[in-house]
């Protein structure tokens, strides 16, 4: 059945959706290609910086290499690094899966451990003043 030429579906359709809904969805989808673009445009880090307790050592990201820190087991893989094992009990931090661009950081905080990616060049993100 048609109606002033519209079919009951492209009716039932105009009602649901008004221009305004369709602009808002065009504006987040553009705000969402926008920020995978951004996201992805990161730089690769130069070496992966682990703090343990006081000690702070540096080691290159172009390895492959398994570190183990007392009961935190950390694996190198060709310029990304991760988490393998803890000793913690809500292992969130081998969750974190991995990472490979710059200020990228993973935590383990009841060992006191965190380990970033950082770059031979300085570089300034807005917590940095």
């Amino acid at each position: 059945m048609k109606l002033f030429g519209y079919s009951m579906r492209e009716i039932l359709l105009l009602k649901l959706f008004k221009l305004g809904d369709f602009l808002i969805f065009f504006i987040f989808i553009s705000i969402v290609i926008i920020s995978l673009n951004f996201y992805f445009q990161l730089p690769k880090g130069d070496y992966l910086e682990i703090s343990h307790g006081n000690e702070t050592k540096q080691y290159t990201l172009m390895q492959n290499k398994t570190l183990i820190f007392d009961e935190i087991e950390v694996e190198i893989n060709m310029g990304k690094a991760k988490i393998k094992k803890s000793n913690c009990s809500n292992q969130y931090c081998v969750m974190q899966g991995w990472i490979s661009k710059i200020n990228h950081s993973a935590v383990c905080i009841p060992n006191l451990f965190k380990m970033s990616i950082k770059s031979k060049t300085l570089s300034y993100d807005s917590t940095n003043y």
